[in-house]
């Protein structure tokens, strides 16, 4: 076993406590985990709404805190990615309606009005802050994080000298507001009503294990979607997407997401030799019996 460390840690979302009860949230949470471990990256997404707008107005903080650092060449906010109508169909699923300024869009699905793009901050403690200005109803945040390889735990099955076809099983896991690390902030945590999550991997890749099950998968077929990851994709990738919504007037509690999945690495210098280990192998067999049979 590598000695990566896996999301063993759940990851802090937190406001004031006096804030939680008067917002709705909505969590995307993206996972893009390529054979080629040093492009996986992690983007995470946030819709917040004030639920009592007359009697709450006052501006205040997400604070987001990771059981990791994060450096600014690895973090980006994706704000000026989102000013494209396109783009926004993309991540919501859903025609959006974008303004002239593309600042504000709006959304069918959850008819909240219009909809502000926000800049996300990176802080020097590796903590990330998201800030909903004073009287602005609906507010969306977006950030991503590369390069997560050393948060994710491995483990060789095979070698690649001895088997081109290598095989290594991944393991990460993502839990939000664990109580069981957070006591002291309970009150404080962020509560979801709705957890959209997208896992990205190779169409080789074997999803072996999942402690939630999948609502759908299909082909990353998209051209949009490909230019978004902004990574060089010569292989097809499976898209695999794990839903949560709260029911009634509930959130979303102890949310944990956990995958174990087998990659397939293919090397073509190592195919190579290993195709001619094998007739090195099978010439020398022939010589040997017919020497031995004559």
């Amino acid at each position: 076993m590598s000695d990566k460390k896996a999301f063993n840690d759940t990851v802090s979302i937190m406001t004031d406590s006096d804030v939680s009860k008067k917002i709705d949230a909505v969590l995307h949470l993206n996972i893009f985990l390529p054979n080629d471990r040093e492009n996986s990256y992690m983007e995470i997404g946030i819709l917040v709404s004030r639920k009592e707008y007359n009697n709450f107005d006052r501006n205040f903080n997400i604070d987001i805190i990771f059981p990791f650092e994060i450096s600014n060449y690895n973090f980006k906010d994706m704000k000026n990615e989102l000013c494209d109508g396109k783009t926004l169909n993309m991540i919501f699923n859903e025609e959006t309606y974008l303004n002239r300024g593309k600042l504000d869009f709006r959304l069918k699905e959850y008819k909240l009005g219009n909809i502000r793009l926000c800049n996300t901050t990176l802080n020097n403690d590796s903590s990330i802050t998201m800030s909903v200005a004073e009287k602005q109803k609906n507010s969306y945040f977006r950030f991503r994080i590369n390069n997560i390889s050393n948060n994710i735990s491995e483990e060789k099955l095979s070698d690649a000298r001895v088997n081109p076809l290598a095989k290594t099983v991944q393991i990460i896991g993502f839990s939000i507001n664990s109580t069981k690390r957070y006591t002291k902030e309970v009150n404080n945590a962020l509560k979801f009503n709705e957890i959209n999550a997208f896992v990205i991997l190779d169409s080789t890749t074997e999803l072996i294990e999942k402690s939630r099950p999948i609502k759908s998968f299909r082909v990353l077929e998209d051209k949009l979607w490909k230019q978004y990851i902004k990574c060089d994709i010569n292989s097809t990738m499976m898209v695999y997407q794990f839903k949560d919504k709260a029911i009634n007037e509930d959130s979303i509690n102890g949310w944990r997401l956990f995958l174990k999945s087998m990659h397939h690495k293919k090397s073509i210098i190592d195919a190579v030799l290993f195709l001619t280990f094998l007739i090195v192998v099978a010439l020398v067999s022939n010589l040997f019996s017919k020497m031995l049979f004559g």
